[in-house]
């Protein structure tokens, strides 16, 4: 398991002290609410997102799962050099979660 620092560990009290307690109210403006990290400049970004659709498919099947990639390249920005299609940059697929 991870240690977590004495920063963090004061960043998560401050933030409960603050939420939970009225008497530290007038701290709300100097509190941290974001635990600052490598990625934090990158996760301020706004996402890009786009639907795709339902893809009646099974993804624990080998042939399914080559016709989902196939149909998840069709949204992957591109250039063409030479005849040859090269992706601008990588995209991270998520599966949704369904409970």
């Amino acid at each position: 398991m991870r240690s977590v620092s004495n920063t963090t560990t004061q960043l998560l009290v401050s933030r409960i002290l603050v939420e939970h307690l009225d008497c530290f109210s007038f701290l709300k403006d100097v509190c941290i609410f974001h635990i600052p990290h490598k990625h934090s400049k990158e996760m301020a970004k706004k996402s890009e997102t786009l639907p795709m659709g339902v893809l009646f498919k099974n993804e624990n099947l080998t042939e399914d799962m080559i016709e989902i990639l196939r149909h998840f390249q069709a949204y992957l920005p591109y250039t063409t050099v030479d005849d040859k299609k090269i992706f601008l940059k990588p995209i991270m697929f998520r599966r949704p979660i369904i409970s």
